[in-house]
């Protein structure tokens, strides 16, 4: 259930021009475009006032509204998604709340993990923001520049981010994936966005960089994360695979 007294509301970003995969979130999978799947397990998880899908393509407005969403119209240009989010929380007046960013070019997510962070967010306000991670599948994952690596420490705030391998040397189940979910304290969203630009987050192409290189710390909760990352349409069909699965209709029915 839904922390009582918390206003949490997930946002959702998409843009279509994907280098790898354009309109993957418009993908249809067993007759449903992913981004209805993912709107769908997101008001399934029972953690969100709303939820809310931006963007500045009608195609995927038109999707989040069928499938129950709140739409934000994206205007002008933006550096990453989470200043398309805080574009949005600024628009329905929610920069008070408490925010979950989840990535559009999700099909689905882990409603432990999800409830998870949003206890993490309610039970400490020493950080502004909090994301996930799980473990490395396999070698070829850990050397994948597609997945990004964390290193974290002892209080589970994030160290560092990179798409090589780190920590040097590690097994590949020591080495942490990170899960491009993020929750946002009330009021800290702008803070991280307003962040300015740092040559770590252009040579990395990772923006959670500006965030540590201004200062701003970031907790990282370390999960069990079964959902099918989905980067080329090569992967439609394992995703399709898990969306039937026994496990994956037990774990929603959780």
């Amino acid at each position: 259930m839904r922390l009582s007294g918390a206003r949490v509301f997930a946002v959702v970003p998409v843009r279509l021009q994907s280098r790898r995969f354009p309109n993957k979130a418009l993908q249809v999978i067993d007759d449903r475009p992913m981004l209805g799947h993912l709107i769908h397990d997101l008001v399934d998880t029972n953690q969100f006032e709303d939820v809310i899908v931006t963007s500045g393509d009608n195609a995927v407005l038109d999707v989040a509204h069928r499938f129950g969403a709140t739409v934000a119209r994206s205007q002008g240009q933006f550096r990453n998604g989470t200043q398309r989010v805080a574009s949005a929380v600024r628009t329905l007046g929610l920069a008070t709340e408490t925010i979950i960013n989840v990535q559009g070019d999700m099909p689905a997510v882990e409603h432990r993990a999800i409830a998870d962070l949003v206890r993490l967010l309610a039970a400490d306000s020493s950080l502004g923001c909090w994301t996930l991670s799980r473990a490395c599948k396999s070698g070829t994952e850990q050397t994948d520049q597609n997945r990004v690596k964390v290193v974290v420490d002892s209080r589970s705030r994030a160290c560092y981010f990179s798409r090589t391998s780190i920590p040097f040397g590690a097994a590949v189940g020591a080495t942490r994936i990170h899960i491009g979910v993020y929750g946002f304290q009330p009021n800290q969203l702008m803070r991280y966005v307003e962040s300015p630009m740092s040559e770590l987050s252009v040579t990395e192409d990772l923006e959670q960089l500006d965030w540590m290189m201004a200062g701003c710390g970031i907790g990282v909760h370390h999960c069990t994360w079964s959902v099918p990352s989905v980067d080329q349409p090569s992967d439609v069909a394992e995703l399709a695979s898990w969306l039937r699965s026994a496990d994956r209709k037990q774990r929603s029915d959780s």
